[in-house]
């Protein structure tokens, strides 16, 4: 089971709001209550410290009960494979909102994805694929929108329709645009049907990403973006920060883009993209 505490600081201060007796969170007593949980880091604590709203000893132990009871009753697990794009979209998504998850691997490079017992659950047939108390569905997009409204907590969309639609221009710009002729199947075919050597691969890889990411890149140079499209990592960057990872595998310069360098680096400084790297996955060539 996946799960960190510091992924949804908002649900640990909304329990500072309705209290009778407020406490200082400086008490022994307080700190103590903290550490022998086991749930909240340092920097969850100092957060909290900082929080507008006084917080009692009884509401500190009935939002750490509601949390260990959210965790231990909704199970769901995450079908994944560490370099796919899509999954990693998933995986980020999951880390931003701190909900509870298990990753399982699938190897596409086997094409395990192809066989039961995934393929039976799964008719897509693909990666990702979220299984839920009640079903396994797949398409990352629908995944990502779903938990946005599934786990209300730290929203990926913003509030402002106007910020929803250029959020989702963006994204699925990258999603519909790229992920059709850069995915697997797509270079399997090139090489194996049509006799593509690498070189042919490369050229064909960076027509589409350079058709793309110029137009995201002017998006963002319009609003004068700077670490993140708003003002915090959501539903556009779940879907740039895979596709910037893979456009470095490809070999592709992003030097003319240098909006889209500045969200990727202020993302690799976050827990939640870290983890969600392709090198941190228990099927990441480099974890076997």
């Amino acid at each position: 089971m996946v799960f960190n505490p510091l992924m949804q600081p908002n649900f640990f201060v909304r329990s500072c709001r309705r209290l009778s007796k407020p406490v200082n969170l400086d008490k022994p007593s307080i700190t103590r209550f903290w550490l022998d949980v086991n749930a909240l880091s340092g920097e969850t604590e100092r957060y909290c410290r900082k929080a507008p709203y006084p917080l009692s000893f009884g509401q500190a132990g009935n939002a750490f009960h509601d949390l260990s009871r959210h965790e231990k009753s909704y199970s769901m697990r995450l079908f994944s494979y560490f370099r796919s794009s899509a999954s990693y979209r998933v995986r980020i998504a999951l880390n931003l909102k701190g909900v509870p998850h298990e990753v399982v691997p699938v190897d596409l490079a086997t094409d395990a994805h192809l066989r039961s017992p995934f393929a039976k659950d799964n008719p897509f047939k693909g990666v990702p694929a979220i299984e839920t108390d009640d079903a396994v569905h797949g398409q990352s997009m629908a995944i990502i929108e779903w938990l946005d409204e599934a786990f209300p907590a730290n929203p990926l969309l913003p509030t402002k329709p106007s910020e929803r639609l250029l959020a989702r221009e963006l994204a699925l710009a990258i999603a519909t645009e790229l992920h059709a002729p850069l995915g697997r199947p797509a270079i399997q075919h090139i090489r194996s049907e049509l006799g593509g050597d690498q070189n042919a691969v490369a050229t064909w890889q960076h027509r589409w990403l350079e058709k793309t990411l110029s137009g995201v890149e002017q998006r963002l140079e319009d609003r004068e973006t700077l670490n993140f499209l708003f003002d915090r990592p959501g539903y556009f960057e779940c879907v740039l920060i895979p596709q910037v990872y893979n456009a470095r595998l490809s070999g592709f310069d992003l030097g003319p883009y240098p909006r889209l360098r500045k969200i990727d680096e202020a993302c690799a400084r976050l827990s939640a993209f870290r983890a969600a790297h392709p090198d941190a996955q228990p099927d990441s060539r480099d974890q076997i």
